[in-house]
């Protein structure tokens, strides 16, 4: 072996078959091989990303390799298989595959919405859940996410004699869940008659009807009745109550009984109607009422206002409500 160069070729043959091994051996020199044939190009990263949708320049893919990969398809699809991702980065997307491995796909359990007893005037509230996802608070449009602990805080208006609805949505924004927190009891009286429609509790006391509107969830299609299912010849006095603002949808649709008509289609005529506090209520109407309505407090008593514009509101300058919205005809 010790004219054995560098690079020494051993032949061992397996069988029939041979096998070539190099083997170095340190301190002697061999001779140079030979060289192999040049092989052909390879595609660019540019041209695989061009293969792969890409449509810009090489300059503007540059570019966006500054910026950061991303991969917004993929995070939509995580999302839609209940997966949370935080962002489209390319980083977070695999953090998010990785976290979900050997688990089902879509995802389709979570934590449940868990509400602690909420007391009399608390406004923040502390909730546990699925992290990131989040709650509405009806008659409210701010959403409030779960944080990553799955704990988060809800505001609500200080809690008093009404319920507050809450509802659960998971990251792309579908109702998953929904619970009450429920309200004080305002009096222990009883009512004559009570029954409720589209969220609003009508409580009929001798002649005089009550209606507790904060919880509304109608719309055009399904519209505030002011005298519920009484007609006007029941009622002498009407008190609307919302202890937070709340937007009653007025007037009538596709042959819907209008809102200040009673169950045989007369008009209300002049029967008043009193907020117990008017800078709670607004009123969006969808169709001009001829007959002018009796509405305002308690405090200011009540004027003539007739239901002729898109939005009626309380104005604290004139005590009284006024038409604030555009025009409207007869449907």
């Amino acid at each position: 072996m010790a004219e054995t160069k560098t690079l020494q070729e051993i032949l061992l043959t397996l069988g029939e078959k041979p096998l070539n091994v190099n083997v170095s051996l340190p301190g002697i020199k061999g001779e140079n091989g030979q060289d192999g044939r040049n092989g052909a190009d390879g595609l660019s990263a540019y041209d695989i990303a061009q293969l792969n949708g890409f449509t810009g320049t090489q300059q503007e893919w540059l570019e966006s390799l500054k910026a950061g990969a991303v991969a917004d398809e993929a995070r939509t699809m995580l999302l839609n298989g209940n997966v949370w991702c935080k962002s489209n980065s390319i980083a977070d997307v695999l953090a998010a595959v990785i976290s979900n491995l050997g688990k089902a796909f879509p995802r389709t359990e979570f934590k449940p919405l868990t509400v602690p007893t909420v007391l009399q005037g608390q406004r923040v509230i502390t909730v546990e859940g699925e992290p990131h996802y989040f709650v509405k608070v009806g008659g409210m449009e701010t959403q409030f996410e779960i944080g990553d602990n799955g704990t988060g805080s809800i505001s609500i208006e200080p809690l008093g004699v009404d319920d507050v609805h809450l509802t659960y949505h998971n990251f792309i924004g579908e109702k998953v869940g929904e619970t009450v927190i429920s309200g004080g009891h305002e009096d222990t009286r009883t009512p004559d008659e009570s029954y409720e429609e589209n969220g609003v509790k009508y409580a009929l006391f001798g002649r005089k009807l009550e209606i507790n509107v904060v919880n509304f969830n109608g719309d055009y299609e399904h519209n505030f009745i002011l005298l519920g299912k009484w007609p006007k010849d029941s009622i002498d006095s009407v008190m609307i109550k919302a202890s937070r603002p709340t937007t009653l949808y007025t007037g009538a649709f596709n042959g819907r009984r209008y809102t200040f008509k009673d169950v045989v289609g007369s008009g209300i005529g002049n029967i008043p109607v009193l907020v117990d506090n008017p800078k709670n209520v607004t009123f969006i109407n969808n169709d001009a009422y001829s007959q002018p309505v009796k509405i305002g407090n308690i405090e200011y008593g009540t004027a003539n206002v007739k239901f002729e514009t898109s939005r009626i509101e309380w104005s604290d300058s004139e005590h009284k409500y006024v038409n604030t919205g555009s025009s409207i005809d007869h449907l």
